[in-house]
């Protein structure tokens, strides 16, 4: 059944603030204490960066050189039109017009709120945004001091490619950060939030399906593995929704905890609890 709710979301408040709060605030300072180098001299590559690509706005006002890249073929900043023609291209009028609808929805008020926290008037006319097809990065070898993602590992189905990628264009002594939502957490399979309220954990439990086009399905520990094989000076952490660290960040949660009742835990046995509780973990290495 279509969630109507969701259909006409849009960008709220909440996603500004989380983006801006959570996620940026989050990432420069934790970065600042990894990275020997001063924040103004940085090269930094956002991958993942999304529609709205605040990260690549943000540190694009403190740092050398920001670029943004994504397999979405078009920005926020490229206009509604180029959006609408896009979608229709493989949806009908009508279908693509509500996709763009409420892709724009709100965006003036997201970037008004992240402007007013930052003090920075972001300019899209200057974001230096890429789409690409999730293969070779359009980039020379040893390019970025920091090379970013938020939430898309999980998405990616060659983590391999992705990795050996993002260690060819990262500087030696450079970092490689990326935070990775857990598809074996209470909201891994990107369900509507009603929809893991009504059955928790149906993805896994069979209540509910999940493409294995969108999502990888990778446990923590295979992802660490790859990842090794490419970083060294491994830091790993529990994340949870606000991207704070358990056992550095005083108010880190375990995500609805109280909801893993002993029956769902007897059906879900072959996980442990940390893995169906925390939401996501931060990787982070040095080439």
């Amino acid at each position: 059944m279509v969630n109507l709710k969701s259909l006409f979301r849009g960008v709220t408040l909440e996603d500004a603030k989380h983006d801006f709060h959570n996620v940026f605030i989050k990432e420069k300072e934790h970065i600042e204490k990894l990275l020997d180098k001063p924040i103004d001299r940085w090269s930094v590559l956002v991958m993942g960066c999304g529609y709205r690509y605040s990260d690549v706005l943000l540190f694009s006002k403190i740092c050398k050189d920001v670029k943004g890249i994504d397999i979405i073929p078009n920005f926020y900043s490229d206009g509604f039109s180029k959006t609408f023609f896009n979608e229709l291209s493989n949806k009908g009028v009508l279908r693509s017009l509500l996709h763009t609808l409420r892709r724009r929805k709100g965006c003036s008020s997201y970037y008004s709120y992240i402007e007013q926290q930052s003090g920075f008037k972001l300019s899209h006319n200057g974001a230096k945004l890429f789409s690409y097809d999730g293969n070779k990065l359009p980039f020379d070898d040893n390019k970025f001091d920091v090379v970013i993602s938020n939430a898309v590992l999980e998405h990616v189905m060659d983590l391999n490619l992705f990795f050996n990628e993002a260690f060819r264009v990262t500087k030696n002594g450079g970092i490689s950060y990326h935070l990775y939502h857990n598809y074996y957490s209470f909201s891994g399979g990107h369900m509507a939030k009603s929809d893991c309220l009504k059955n928790p954990w149906g993805h896994l439990r069979g209540i509910y399906e999940t493409s294995d086009n969108h999502l990888n399905k990778v446990k923590i520990d295979e992802l660490v593995t790859i990842f090794s094989n490419y970083f060294n000076s491994l830091e790993i952490y529990q994340t949870d929704k606000h991207h704070n660290k358990k056992n550095i960040d005083p108010s880190f949660e375990y995500e609805q905890e109280k909801l893993l009742t002993p029956e769902i835990k007897n059906y879900l046995e072959e996980f442990s609890d940390e893995m169906l509780l925390s939401r996501g973990y931060l990787v982070i290495g040095r080439k």
